[in-house]
Order: structure tokens, then sequence, then C-alpha cells
């Protein structure tokens, strides 16, 4: 008897709040915006588990500084989510990716 009121509360969630998203270059601007007029919205919470998220699974190419913060991650990203070049981007990984390459390169 007591599952009844965790199915029911399961059932009651919304789809998109349980359905996978892949985030575009769009979203990821959406989110950035909202970041910076909202730092604690849940679209500025998603934004930085996504660009972290994205940095952590990121290949050898990247070469972040061992004590950056997340919050630093995010703003990289966004101002360059900003620029007019950003604009050809499609995926939101692809972007974050080059943003944080472009703004910590890897020694030679």
């Amino acid at each position: 008897m007591t599952r009844l009121p965790v199915i029911v509360a399961l059932l009651l969630v919304p789809a998109s709040a349980t359905a996978h998203e892949l985030v575009d270059s769009a979203r990821l601007r959406e989110m950035w915006e909202e970041y910076k007029h909202l730092p604690d919205s849940a679209g500025a919470r998603m934004l930085m588990g996504y660009v972290a998220g994205v940095a952590d699974n990121a290949p050898a190419s990247l070469c972040l500084p061992r004590r950056i913060g997340t919050r630093q991650l995010v703003e990289t990203v966004g101002h360059f989510a900003e620029a007019p070049t950003a604009q050809h981007y499609r995926s939101g990984s692809t972007l974050v990716k080059d943003a944080l390459r472009r703004a910590f390169p890897c020694p030679r």
C-alpha cells in the first residue's frame, strides 16, 4: 500500500521532465541568457551541469586548468556562444568543446 503514493507521484511528473533532450546550440544560448539573469534558476543549473558534463567527458585535446570552477567554464562557454561566429554551431557539445579549446589551448 505504501507504493501507491509513489506510483501516483511518478505518473504526475510531466513527460518532458523525464525525457532526455539533446541540447543544441540554440538551447545552449537560451540557457546562457537565463544563467545571466537568474543564475540560480533551473535553466542555469542545467547549463552548469551540461557544460561540466561535456568538459568531464571531453577528449584529451582539452587542456583545462586543474583548479577551474564550473562557473568559470560556463562563463567561458557563454561568452563564446554570444559571438557571431558561434551562430553556425548546431551541436551544443561541439560548441562547448570548441569554446574551451580556444580559451584553454594545450601547451605545445
